[in-house]
């Protein structure tokens, strides 16, 4: 499982079938998705949630549970005005801070739009020949529509809910680029799961980012009766999905929004306490992330670990039961969710700052901020080490993981 074509395993060729068995744990919010030609298959809807629930039900149970599915696509969709619609860029880093005005979370700023470009070509040999990447000179692809359990604004359906409940809700950010901010207006939300793993105290706040590949469990109750938006806005104002939640009697209601004077807190992995992290790691390996166009790169398909792009990055190498630590600085512009296949790391430094993190398979690094993640080598395999945003990776940010 968590495989990688050429890589991990042979990938499934047309008309053919693999059938995947596996051992149900641990139990959390998880998905599954293409890893082959990711922008085509990926972003054409090749993937879906994977929940599994604990054998003995975590008391006390929610009245109501939602699984929500955010994601971007390729439409080709125009605005009313016969003008194409902007793409969608890739995330910057300076906008996570606040929400503010109708749509909150709108602080969120792009790097400018950039036409659809020409489809990912397969490169390399042996492991890397199930890798897609950016020919030269290739522009970003214009992902100009996103929806919530595959439904576009205004077919988006409502989610009802009764005055008193408890929801529980599973939030999945399986998109192609966005980073993206979750939130309900009218209600905190209590955060208590990332990625699948419970944390140790749930983290109040307003608002819940979530790069590519992340997920969040919250929860709130219903005690303030209304009709309501839920929104889950991109990098841009304006871009992003959102549904309304009515509770029942309100469904005339007009759509209450985020105050445009709120002080509103978004989360950040500071909020997100986990398990006390062990001694000293047996090895540490530092990655500096960089590339795109700002960073002198030359286009914004080019994208490095250490300044090499895949498949020419240095691979690491570890042996079973090593405690390995990899230090992850951000030096480019935008958001880079950086996940680990096969594993389940804990984020144990914040910019040089001891923490006990919460456990994770993926974590977005933003701009000139400094993560350290320690994960235990408990999976012998050959694994891969990457971006979740689908341009930064077929652009080249990923890296090899082997046991020696």
């Amino acid at each position: 499982m968590d495989g990688v074509p050429d890589l991990s395993q042979a990938p499934i060729p047309p008309g053919s079938s693999f059938t995947y068995e596996f051992v149900a744990a641990p139990a959390g919010t998880r998905w599954y998705h293409s890893h082959f030609d990711e922008i085509a298959q990926q972003g054409a809807g090749l993937y879906g949630a994977l929940i599994i629930e604990p054998r003995q039900p975590i008391q006390p149970q929610p009245d109501r549970e939602y699984t929500i599915v955010a994601s971007q696509w390729q439409t080709g969709a125009t605005e009313a005005n016969g003008s194409p619609l902007p793409a969608v860029p890739t995330p910057s880093a300076d906008g996570m801070a606040g929400m503010s005005g109708m749509g909150g979370m709108s602080g969120m700023t792009g790097m400018g739009s950039q036409p659809r470009g020409p489809t990912p070509t397969t490169s390399g040999s042996g492991a890397t020949a199930g890798m897609t990447m950016f020919p030269p000179g290739a522009t970003l692809p214009a992902f100009d529509t996103f929806t919530l359990n595959g439904k576009a604004v205004p077919a988006v359906p409502p989610l009802v809910v009764h005055e008193g409940e408890r929801l529980h809700l599973r939030l999945i950010n399986a998109g192609a680029t966005d980073t993206l901010v979750f939130g309900l207006a009218g209600h905190k939300l209590s955060v208590t799961n990332s990625d699948g793993n419970p944390l140790l105290t749930p983290a109040e706040v307003d608002g819940v980012p979530l790069g590519v590949g992340e997920r969040a469990d919250v929860e709130f109750v219903a005690n303030n009766p209304g009709r309501w938006r839920f929104l889950a806005l991109g990098n841009k104002a304006g871009r992003g999905a959102y549904a309304s939640r009515v509770y029942e009697g309100h469904e005339k209601d007009r759509i209450q929004d985020f105050p445009s004077n709120a002080n509103l807190h978004v989360a950040s992995y500071a909020d997100f306490v986990g398990p006390p992290h062990l001694g000293a790691p047996d090895r540490t390996m530092k990655l500096e992330l960089s590339g795109g166009a700002m960073m002198g790169m030359g286009s914004e398909t080019n994208w490095t670990i250490n300044g090499k792009n895949f498949p020419n990055t240095d691979s690491l190498y570890v042996k079973s039961g090593e405690r390995v630590r990899l230090s992850i600085l951000n030096m480019s512009m935008e958001d880079h969710p950086m996940h680990l296949h096969g594993h389940t790391f804990q984020l144990v430094a914040v910019n040089g700052r001891s923490v006990d993190g919460p456990l994770k398979d993926t974590l977005t690094v933003r701009h000139m901020e400094q993560y350290d993640i320690e994960f235990i080598a408990n999976n012998p395999g050959d694994w891969l080490f990457h971006c979740h945003n689908l341009v930064h990776m077929t652009g080249g940010l990923m890296m090899e993981l082997h046991y020696q």
